[in-house]
């Protein structure tokens, strides 16, 4: 199994993204993982190699470091509930993504390990959502309005926000994924986690 990126799709053109979207990286980081894919591709055609790809968007889990947003968020969360007088500074509010839980994501990569043939697969929940969506549900699972406690400050972004959202419809239609989680239930999770973690 071979972890590429959505990042493979540069600034895709289309929203949302499948195993058919041109493949055209625009970062070292999307050329790597362009290349590993391709080389999974040759191995299968040339040597009969079982090399299967999951093209990975976002998967969350509290072993993200803090410079990540969603991990940001939540000790964010976690700190206000215990500190009222903390706040957490944030850039594009309005900034979205397809964050999925690592767990599932996991699961997927069994699967498909598990599928009768190698293949490309997106591995995605194929839903959109705001940083603000995050911080409203993280901050409401500390029992906080996000409101009192995250600013916004757009200049700290310092590139382009792409519109990675996936389409898992192939990786649903054979191997009959699914997520255990929706977006609100994985936020909770990780603010529980955070807090355990923590000894709140």
């Amino acid at each position: 199994f071979y972890a590429a990126s959505s990042h493979i799709f540069g600034r895709p053109d289309v929203v949302p993204q499948d195993e058919s979207t041109p493949i055209n990286p625009v970062t070292v980081y999307g050329i790597t993982k362009a290349s590993g894919l391709f080389l999974c591709r040759e191995y299968r055609k040339t040597h009969k190699v079982f090399a299967s790809v999951g093209i990975l968007y976002n998967h969350e889990s509290l072993l993200r470091g803090e410079q990540f947003v969603s991990r940001k968020i939540v000790e964010g969360a976690v700190r206000c509930r215990r500190d009222s007088s903390c706040r957490l500074t944030l850039g594009n509010l309005a900034s979205i993504a397809d964050w999925g839980y690592a767990p599932d994501y996991v699961d997927a990569m069994h699967r498909i390990l598990s599928f009768k043939e190698p293949d490309d697969f997106v591995v995605a929940t194929g839903e959109k959502h705001t940083v603000a969506d995050f911080a409203r549900i993280a901050f409401e699972a500390c029992g906080l309005d996000w409101h009192h406690f995250v600013e916004e400050r757009r200049e700290i972004i310092t590139r382009p926000a792409n519109p990675f959202i996936g389409n898992p419809k192939k990786l649903v239609q054979r191997t009959g994924w699914k997520p255990s989680v929706d977006f609100p239930g994985m936020i909770k999770n990780l603010v529980r986690q955070a807090e355990e973690e923590h000894g709140n």
